[in-house]
């Protein structure tokens, strides 16, 4: 139990063309330490800081429709991130650097207004669209996309500093979605789709389409998310434990292809998780799709919830481990037995190549039946409940298991993992070191629950009190489930005493070992 939901914050990005004879588009690779898409190629651009506000103020040219301070957020990333200069008059070349190097190091010595006005009033950023990071997220960025003609403002050629970003390189749409289809690179999710237009369209007519998807989904169109070809991610708002409020859905493989865990019980979810799913059988960032059946990660609630209205919908069986079907007896009915060591084919692959499977792997703790699915083409990991990246997975003694629960994470985490897609919270690039670093925070969690008890803390309430200092109080209920299944491990290990809810170190007044 960990992590709070982040407020809106206002962004820029900034698609850079070469020009109106060279279709290339520049994209730069961030920092793989970075919290928000580390590791993956993406335009260049960040967050408006409060100074960028402050000079839109003193601006006498208007930006257009949208707020100042997102084209001004806009040029100074240009500038601290490629070294591109869009002020008036140009800056020498030791200016720029010395420029470039202050905003590198946070010390905000942006140029006055007078050099921006220019860059508003010859329109050389063209507004083109704005979205907003979809609520499942725990990162959110209300993001003014802009473009850029790079021949037209006669600029000298990018180049990256040590920074947040880490490469960058000019490649035609199409070559950059190829790397991204043979699984070289990662391409951020809004990009894949603004590349992807411009490949269908052309920039102009491709540009002016995404207007439509701005619309879409300020209607209420579930957002459809790649990170890599293997998986499509659609976030569904479910009744789930804070601080979640969404259940990722997934859509993996192409013909067959399979439905993990469609989970919301809202009727109006349910419509967009359909409609999302009826466009996603077309071509397009991957092959055309046919779905073969509906893959449980397990039975609870947050993760059934829309089961029997999309297996009536598109006639799909619904498969999930045999414990899984006996906790849904009588709600659910399952129509095949998935187990450990199950391999499930998934067609031809995005990068052309047949013999794309699907691995199926027991993964009990969270839940006696609980499932991972592993696909090693792209190293995918649809993980369910086994991790999240909003805060820790809540283990209880009522149908899971702490010990196997941590056997389990041991075990996934030894698999050769290049991103991790969890039932909860935005996919991770990071791969085993997500795995391993929810591993570290579950020994850290024991040692000072065991630490507590030996000080005298002598029930659950008393442990979370003592020991989740840093948990909200409204989430202590949740807290106090989760001491208890740690101690109950402990007491198996024979390394404290429990008796019902009492606990106490060994050698201690509680009675008697679990």
């Amino acid at each position: 139990m960990q992590g709070n939901r982040a407020k809106i914050r206002r962004a820029s990005s900034v698609i850079v063309t070469r020009g109106a004879n060279d279709s290339r588009v520049y994209l730069a690779r961030r920092a793989p330490q970075l919290r928000f898409f580390g590791g993956y190629w993406a335009f260049v651009g960040g967050g408006v800081a409060p100074e960028d506000a402050t000079i839109a103020d003193r601006l006498e040219t208007s930006a257009g429709p949208e707020d100042p301070a997102f084209a001004v957020a806009a040029v100074r990333e240009l500038l601290e991130e490629l070294g591109l200069d869009l002020g008036t008059p140009p800056l020498t070349a030791a200016d720029r650097d010395a420029l470039r190097r202050d905003l590198l190091n946070e010390s905000f010595a942006f140029p006055d207004p007078p050099r921006l006005e220019g860059v508003l009033s010859q329109n050389l950023l063209q507004p083109i669209v704005r979205l907003l990071t979809p609520a499942y997220h725990p990162i959110r960025f209300d993001t003014q996309f802009y473009r850029l003609d790079w021949s037209r403002a006669e600029l000298p050629e990018p180049s990256i500093w040590p920074g947040e970003l880490v490469d960058g390189a000019w490649r035609e749409p199409a070559e950059w979605l190829d790397l991204w289809r043979r699984g070289e690179i990662l391409i951020a999710p809004p990009v894949l789709f603004i590349l992807h237009s411009a490949v269908a369209f052309g920039w102009d007519e491709g540009l002016h389409r995404l207007l439509e998807l701005e619309e879409e989904l300020g209607g209420g169109r579930i957002h459809v998310i790649f990170c890599n070809p293997a998986a499509q991610l659609l976030p569904v708002r479910t009744p789930t434990i804070p601080p979640a409020t969404h259940t990722n859905v997934y859509l993996v493989g192409s013909d067959p292809a399979y439905l993990v865990d469609p989970a919301s019980p809202y009727e109006d979810e349910q419509d967009r998780l359909i409609s999302a799913l009826e466009r996603s059988w077309e071509s397009g960032l991957v092959p055309q799709r046919r779905l073969r059946a509906i893959l449980l990660t397990h039975h609870h609630p947050d993760h059934i919830g829309a089961v029997e209205r999309c297996r009536s919908h598109f006639s799909v069986p619904v498969w999930a481990h045999a414990a899984t079907a006996a906790e849904l007896h009588g709600k659910i009915a399952i129509d095949r037995l998935l187990g450990d060591g199950d391999v499930l084919p998934l067609g031809v692959g995005p990068d052309g190549r047949a013999g794309w499977e699907l691995e199926v792997i027991l993964t009990p703790g969270h839940a006696a039946g609980h499932l991972c699915f592993f696909e090693r083409r792209y190293g995918s990991l649809l993980a369910g409940d086994m991790i999240s990246t909003l805060s820790s997975i809540l283990v209880r003694t009522s149908d899971g298991d702490m010990t196997e629960y941590v056997r389990s994470l041991q075990r996934i985490a030894a698999l050769p993992v290049q991103i991790v897609y969890p039932a909860h919270g935005p996919a991770d690039a990071r791969g085993a070191a997500v795995l391993n670093d929810q591993l570290e925070h579950r020994r850290s969690r024991e040692s000072a629950i065991l630490a507590a008890i030996e000080r005298g803390a002598h029930d659950f309430d008393t442990v979370v009190q003592m020991v989740y200092q840093d948990v909200p109080e409204a989430m202590h209920r949740f807290a106090a489930q989760s001491v208890e299944a740690v101690c109950a491990k402990l007491a198996r290990e024979g390394r404290i005493r429990l008796t019902g809810s009492e606990i106490g170190p060994l050698g201690g007044p509680t009675a008697t070992p679990e």
